[in-house]
């Protein structure tokens, strides 16, 4: 009798032990699977807005040249907007990125941004000084194509670098899974060693 009492104790000990692993496994890859979740929308979402950021450096050009032609001060509205926020912008992409490489081609990518916006600053510059010789020069002569094609490349170097960081992730997600799969089938067997011991 002492006997089958220390073996229900025994099974009931060994009983707990699984549940309780079974709930620190679950509760491990469940944390896992929110984190790379989030780490994915997060990379998703660096690259859709370094992709909206050119298009607006690429919006504000074309306003600029619209002012420069027209003089209607209406047009300068996307230049400024991109004028003023273009700093904020990349500094909050570069803490969010978590690719080092993909860090490099913003600071690359600020320093031409920069440049770029104190030469459209130039053309807004002449066109209101009235220097209308010296503006159709500039916007004829395509002087900002160079930097706005290193500029484009920049911005592609970004967004491969935050696509390999993605396939990274995605990588650890299944390779997490893979192990959570595996420990799900050793506990299962421990599980069934135990119920036949215990017949």
């Amino acid at each position: 009798a002492v006997k089958g009492v220390n073996k229900i104790i025994a099974a009931y000990i060994a009983a707990t032990l699984l549940v309780a692993l079974a709930a620190v496994v679950s509760l491990w890859t469940f944390n896992k699977i929110e984190a790379a979740s989030e780490a994915r929308v997060q990379t998703t979402n660096l690259i859709v807005r370094t992709d909206a950021l050119l298009d607006d450096l690429v919006n504000a050009e074309t306003s600029v040249r619209g002012f420069a032609l027209t003089g209607d001060a209406s047009f300068l509205q996307p230049y400024l907007a991109v004028r003023d926020g273009v700093r904020g912008q990349l500094q909050e992409l570069r803490s969010r990125t978590q690719a080092i490489s993909a860090v490099h081609h913003l600071d690359a990518l600020g320093s031409l941004m920069d440049a770029q916006l104190t030469q459209l600053a130039e053309i807004v510059k002449l066109r209101r000084d009235q220097d209308l010789p010296a503006v159709i020069a500039f916007v004829s002569s395509a002087r900002d194509k160079p930097a706005m094609d290193l500029i484009r490349g920049e911005v592609r170097s970004f967004i491969q670098a935050e696509t390999h960081e993605l396939a990274r992730q995605r990588a650890a997600f299944d390779s997490n899974m893979n192990r959570m799969f595996f420990i799900i089938i050793a506990i299962c067997l421990l599980a069934l060693l135990l119920a036949v011991a215990f017949a």
